[in-house]
């Protein structure tokens, strides 16, 4: 492909993508031409218009430096942060699993998702929290764009991840510097999982020291619903209390009934924070709203999950937990 053909099926790929009009034709085309040094006339588009990896590499082929235009070249492609959050939200009012598709799509047609990483320990640790705060929008990568949501009177920005761990993996970040109480954190999340029904949403005790803006994990993904075999249940305010035990202590609570959830869900929030850092996992399915609850043991700061616990521990802690909701064991 010559530097020509690249840069006609390119300004195609950029008016296909909604963030001009067949009237820009000529300023990008003049745009580029300059910025690569291209003095041929640009042909017409009569066929296919190929692959944008190939036509982008086709474009920084000879360049001194090849990161910098190929950055440059998916920042013009991306439609700017305007006009990204007007279709997300044209298309969310109509279908919010369409919105994210569309969404997740030109993140990774402009590279904004690359490398999708196994999901270990490092991994989950190194993950860049900032990378989703809207103050880092326009620096690397520059072609992010990132969608605004008002949760609770909170500005926040929702993107996905560059390095996934799961599918759909993406961070939602508050605008401003915040220090939430575990009562606002899951009044946030409730609100965030009414907004997207379709995503699995996290929270993290241990999350919220990488940044001083309460943040969230999204994701797509049936591996992160616990599969774990239910040690005891029980029935209280309409909510089905599920304890599961493995890693982690975990309390699987599921209702219909968002209001109850919610109040139940802080009262054992409260209780597991005395001694536990807590991490939250909600999601939607089949007309019922879930929360799970893995209270971690308290370890040195560089580990992230707990050890084993005993039968011992979680006979006593059924005990506790019953005692705590006011029931009769």
């Amino acid at each position: 492909m010559k530097k020509e053909e690249a840069i006609a099926s390119f300004v195609q790929y950029a008016i296909q993508f909604g963030g001009y009009m067949e009237l820009d034709r000529y300023y990008l085309i003049n745009k580029l031409k300059t910025k690569f040094q291209v003095e041929q006339d640009i042909p017409k588009i009569t066929s296919e218009i190929g692959d944008l990896k190939a036509i982008i590499d086709t474009l920084v082929a000879d360049s001194v430096d090849v990161k910098g235009n190929r950055d440059y070249l998916l920042d013009l492609l991306t439609p700017p942060t305007s006009v990204v959050n007007a279709f997300f939200a044209k298309e969310y009012q109509d279908n919010e699993l369409t919105a994210l598709e569309h969404y997740h799509e030109l993140s990774v047609y402009n590279e904004t998702i690359q490398e999708h990483l196994p999901c270990t320990l490092a991994n989950l640790q190194n993950i860049d929290f900032t990378k989703a705060h809207l103050q880092t929008e326009g620096f690397y990568p520059s072609q992010r764009r990132l969608i605004r949501l008002n949760i609770k009177q909170h500005s926040y920005s929702f993107g996905f991840t560059t390095y996934p761990l799961w599918a759909y993996h993406g961070l939602i970040c508050a605008e401003l510097p915040q220090q939430l109480s575990p009562v606002e954190i899951l009044d946030h999340l409730f609100e965030l999982q009414v907004v997207f029904p379709s995503l699995q949403i996290i929270a993290n005790d241990f999350d919220q020291k990488k940044t001083s803006s309460q943040t969230y994990q999204v994701a797509m993904d049936d591996t992160l619903k616990t599969k774990t075999q239910t040690v005891w249940s029980f029935v209280h305010d309409h909510v089905e209390i599920k304890q599961k035990v493995g890693s982690e202590l975990i309390f699987q609570l599921v209702s219909d009934n968002l209001a109850n959830l919610r109040v139940l869900s802080q009262q054992i929030s409260y209780f597991l924070r005395q001694n536990y850092q807590v991490s939250y996992q909600s999601y939607f399915s089949n007309g019922k709203y879930y929360l799970e609850l893995l209270a971690y043991k308290v370890l040195p700061e560089a580990q992230y999950f707990g050890q084993m616990w005993q039968q011992q521990e979680v006979d006593n802690f059924e005990q506790e937990m019953k005692k705590y909701l006011g029931r009769e064991v």
